[in-house]
């Protein structure tokens, strides 16, 4: 039983990232980031993409909010790794 929710939860977690990829490649941004993205955050980075406005073909997605995304997520990991040598 153990190992059928873990594998709907990941299978769900592959979803939502193939779904922000997707939504992200309609609203012109990079859509592998945000896959990634949402890989570790989830339903999070789906929302956060889906409130971002659409950018048009000859503008460029701006690296703040990517970065920043990545930033609070590295941040802990590596104050995690730190702290367990």
């Amino acid at each position: 039983m153990e190992v059928l929710v873990i594998l709907f939860g990941l299978l769900f977690a592959l979803g939502i990232a193939i779904a922000t990829a997707a939504l992200a490649s309609r609203k012109n941004r990079n859509p592998v980031n945000w896959f990634f993205l949402s890989c570790f955050w989830g339903i999070i980075g789906l929302i956060v993409l889906a409130c971002s406005e659409k950018l048009n073909k000859e503008e460029h997605e701006s690296d703040t909010l990517v970065t920043v995304l990545w930033l609070i997520l590295l941040i802990p990991f590596s104050l995690l790794i730190i702290l367990s040598l």
